[in-house]
């Protein structure tokens, strides 16, 4: 085994680091490595293989070459390698921040978050919330921490800048600390315009003491609004019919009224035509005789969802507003 560990060349980043034996006192201290060295010795491979290690520790971040040259020789004979052979491997880098960012195509709406990369993944078991701190305060802001990725989430404000600040106690699955408090800027830009409210045709409640239409908008200034005057006749009905009582359908209540003089409930009241319709009601004594009719007075509000919009309506004077 000395004469094969002699042979043996390390280099780290070019430069040679020199090599000792791990004998089975230390092999014994890594679960890792006896798991290793024990399924050698049980796949008859004993006295076929060395442990090693530097005597100093490796560079962080380093290539690391590990050479058997020509010529290595056996315990099994007199013959030697023919031929030189190798293997290479990088060793961890300090942990550093490798990016921070918001958004994209620098645009930062308000409720994006703040990420942060790391060059090496964090260890989950030991990150603290308390590791970041971000002035001014986010409401409801949350830390998440996935892989080497830290991201902060919250109820941001636009064209504001926060300052966060990362710990320099952070730990890396490697046991690295980041070594000093890093402060990051993020710049929250404008919140991306948006807008909405009902569409279709829609009916104010007529009862309201000011009815009302209600929009809502953010980052637009003007609202250009047309207002048309329009009658029956835009909505295909006749001159002079009441567009209340003008459509085939049906119309489920459940509310108390007075039929020609007699109070009771209205279950139900099918439309016909403009203004034909039957009554089932129940409690009326008058009208419990099954398509009875009499007359009656209903204030409702009625949204019909298949109508189809006005195409002979002109937009009335001066009506064009800007809100």
């Amino acid at each position: 085994m000395a004469a094969v560990l002699a042979k043996i060349k390390v280099t780290a980043n070019g430069k040679p680091v020199q090599i000792r034996r791990i004998d089975t006192t230390e092999i014994a201290k890594d679960k890792q490595l006896e798991s290793i060295v024990a399924a050698t010795i049980k796949s008859d491979q004993d006295g076929r293989w060395v442990a090693f290690r530097a005597v100093d520790e490796l560079p962080k971040d380093a290539a690391i070459d590990v050479v058997i040259p020509k010529g290595t020789p056996s315990a099994e004979g007199p013959n030697t390698t023919k031929d030189a052979q190798s293997f290479a491997f990088r060793t961890y880098p300090p942990l550093r921040i490798e990016r921070s960012e918001c958004g994209y195509n620098g645009e930062c709406p308000p409720g994006q978050p703040f990420v942060i990369e790391f060059n090496n993944p964090l260890d989950e078991d030991k990150f603290d919330e308390v590791q970041l701190s971000v002035t001014p305060a986010i409401e409801g802001v949350k830390t998440v921490q996935s892989g080497s990725y830290l991201s902060m989430v919250g109820l941001t404000k636009a064209r504001t800048t926060y300052k966060v600040t990362v710990s320099g106690g952070l730990l890396d699955t490697f046991g690295q600390t980041l070594g000093r408090d890093t402060t990051l800027t993020f710049n929250v830009t404008d919140a991306r315009p948006t807008f909405f409210g009902p569409s279709g045709m829609v009916v104010l409640d007529p009862a309201a003491k000011k009815p009302s239409l209600d929009f809502f908008s953010t980052n637009y200034d003007q609202l250009s609004v047309k207002l048309y005057r329009v009658t029956p006749a835009d909505y295909g009905l006749p001159a002079g019919a009441n567009p209340r009582l003008s459509f085939d359908g049906s119309i489920t209540m459940d509310l108390t009224a007075r039929i020609d003089g007699a109070a009771g409930v209205v279950n139900g009241m099918y439309l016909k035509g403009n203004a034909d319709y039957e009554v089932i009601a129940r409690g009326v004594p008058k009208l419990e005789k099954k398509n009875a009719t009499s007359t009656i007075s209903v204030a409702m509000s009625v949204r019909i969802s298949k109508q189809t919009p006005p195409t002979s309506a002109e937009p009335t004077s001066g009506t064009d507003q800007d809100q």
